[in-house]
């Protein structure tokens, strides 16, 4: 027998598509375009019998998911797959709607056949792979084809998406949507919980009746997305149709009390109330009925229903738009996304709009944004009717308001006048206080290079030798220049100039101890750094570095790169000496003409203290522009 079911698989493999996947394929791969599909309206037909019928029988769906509404047949599917790569790949192929009663994946490969049954009508333990939608595990051999044939039957809405996946893809994709499928879930439940502590607090019934409805909507989206079966019942299939009719028959009942409460439909006349009455009694024999009644009969009934309830809570709110006040709004708009995640749904069920991630999830989207923003209608009634309260009280209080308020209004005129007078006083204060700040800062800085001015250096020098004198510290002066800077503005010009002596300033703020030592531009292309708490060996060692690091600088000049240096002069007050600004700067100027003429790029201490030197290669070696 097996060899006959193969002989026959080969003879019918010419008219099916074949998808043909290697070992480095990745992404999934949608099966639609390659499923052809045969519907059995006697539900008789097994496997063997599938196999004896002519390929041509076999019909193509084209590339949207195959999608049947509610149909009583039985529904065929096939498609083959084939591995053109040398070694065993392994897949899972995915039927991703958990709603389907029957699944039998037969695989056919090397006169064998594996088969997996499955179905919501099964105990969840009976699926060879734990998951809301449906797995079936496929091994592709080297090199080999393996034709897949699909027995599905089902009482609710006949979908069959089918993907194929590699296992560490699909596991990755699916923490991803369980993601943002639990972030559904968490919003619905916190939003839940608030208006019942709410309720709790206030005892209004409106936040009752939005706490039903609320807690009714992911009920109802867990059982049609499989999450009640997996972990609420596993074990009790015979509850998954109860599980989707209970929950949307009561999001529906509570929606409808929820909405003539709190729009106060009683407003409009008996003709609204009694418009509702009708619409929640039917819900209510539709939910008693679903215990005696097939369930596709119920759930072909409920679904225009459920649509026909939207609307009419939309048309009430669009009534009520400009009677309710803000509320009203909230509540609309809420409505209207409702609605349409429920048509979408719907429409999508009954096999009228195809399956993708958008109808599929239109409803967690719409009811999402509308409890939302039925809890925003909701704080806003308290707040309507704290309004009209507060009304109220100030009618019966009003003839006492305007006595009073007619002997306090000059007071209150004259205090808002003082105040008005004191907040613009302390404005222009602030203004004017800003102002000097910037003016100062402005008269301390140096616009070219950013850097403190002489002015600025004057005065701080001034304060720091007052200030190290009297507690015995060091206060060194590096005094500094920038070699040929004449001859380098003559020849590329004052602009490029600039440019190299904020280079300079740069990296001089950067091998200065932030908040401690003070760098200023002194005048032209001299510069001054005071370093306060430093003595001698310390100081020569830091101009050295200043000295180096601006020697080893980038500076380039359209692309080429132009060496630049500086001579640096030192001078120091040791501790218990009495010094002033002009003759420490004097002094490191002297240092630093004994550096010019010693060559230039190079320190020369002030020969008052031990003059040393440290000197590098000349400028006029580096370059030729002497």
């Amino acid at each position: 027998m097996p060899l006959l079911a193969a002989l026959l698989l080969l003879l019918s493999i010419p008219c099916l598509a074949t998808v043909t996947i290697d070992s480095e394929h990745a992404g999934p791969i949608n099966l639609s375009s390659a499923t052809r599909y045969l519907e059995d309206n006697s539900n008789s037909l097994n496997l063997q019998d599938i196999l004896a019928l002519p390929g041509s029988q076999w019909q193509a769906y084209g590339d949207n998911t195959f999608s049947m509404g509610y149909s009583t047949s039985t529904w065929w599917l096939t498609f083959n797959l084939a591995n053109t790569s040398p070694e065993e790949v392994r897949h899972l192929l995915e039927v991703g709607y958990p709603g389907l009663d029957h699944l039998a994946v037969h695989m056919v490969w090397n006169g064998k056949i594996d088969v997996f049954v499955m179905g919501d009508a099964l105990p969840f333990d009976h699926r060879p792979i734990k998951s809301h939608n449906f797995l079936a595990p496929i091994t592709l051999p080297a090199q080999g084809q393996v034709s897949v044939y699909i027995e599905v039957r089902t009482s609710s809405a006949l979908q069959v998406p089918l993907i194929l996946w590699q296992p560490q893809e699909y596991y990755r994709q699916d923490r991803t949507a369980n993601l943002l499928q639990g972030f559904y879930f968490g919003v619905m439940i916190v939003m839940t919980v608030y208006n019942l502590f709410v309720f709790l607090a206030v005892r209004e019934k409106n936040f009752i009746l939005y706490v039903c409805f609320a807690f009714s909507l992911p009920m109802f989206i867990a059982g049609i997305k499989g999450f009640s079966f997996e972990y609420l019942w596993p074990n009790h299939p015979q509850w998954n149709d109860l599980a989707i009719i209970w929950p949307l028959c009561l999001a529906v009942l509570f929606g409808a009390l929820f909405t003539e409460s709190f729009l106060k439909i009683k407003q409009l006349g008996r003709w609204a109330t009694l418009l509702f009455r009708i619409q929640q009694g039917s819900i209510v024999l539709l939910l008693l009925l679903s215990h005696v009644v097939d369930y596709q009969l119920i759930i072909s009934i409920l679904i225009p229903a459920t649509t026909v309830s939207c609307t009419m809570g939309l048309l009430f709110g669009m009534i009520m738009w400009n009677r309710s006040g803000l509320s009203a709004k909230y509540y609309t708009v809420g409505w209207s996304a409702f609605l349409l995640g429920g048509i979408s749904l719907g429409l999508n069920k009954l096999g009228l709009i195809p399956t993708n991630l958008i109808t599929e999830n239109t409803l967690q989207i719409g009811s999402s944004i509308e409890v939302i923003l039925l809890s925003f209608a909701l704080a806003e009634s308290i707040n309507e009717e704290r309004r009209l309260r507060s009304d109220a009280q100030d009618n019966a209080l009003q003839a006492e308001r305007e006595t009073r308020r007619a002997r306090e209004q000059a007071l209150r005129i004259q205090q808002q006048t003082t105040e008005e007078l004191e907040s613009r006083v302390q404005e222009r204060t602030r203004e004017l206080e800003t102002l000097n700040r910037q003016l100062a800062e402005l008269s301390d800085t140096d616009q070219l290079t950013g850097l403190k001015n002489r002015r600025y250096l004057d005065r701080v020098m001034h304060e720091e030798i007052t200030r190290c004198s009297r507690y015995q510290h060091d206060l060194s002066i590096i005094l500094l220049d920038v070699d040929h800077f004449k001859q380098f503005n003559d020849t590329y010009g004052h602009l490029v100039g600039d440019d190299c002596l904020k280079a300079i300033a740069t990296s001089l703020g950067e091998n200065i101890r932030d908040a401690v030592d003070c760098v200023a531009r002194y005048g032209g292309e001299e510069f001054c750094v005071m370093l306060p708490e430093t003595g001698p060996q310390r100081a020569m060692a830091v101009a050295e570095r200043l000295r180096d690091q601006i020697s080893k600088m980038p500076f380039s000049v359209e692309g080429e790169l132009i060496p630049v240096s500086i001579s640096l002069g030192v001078s120091c007050m040791v501790k218990g000496e009495k010094v002033t600004g002009e003759s420490l700067v004097s002094q490191a100027d002297e240092a630093l003409y004994d550096a010019k003429q010693a060559g230039r790029n190079c320190v020369i201490f002030a020969e008052r203290r031990a003059p040393s030197s440290s000197c590098g290669s000349s400028f006029e070696q580096d370059q030729s522009m002497n």
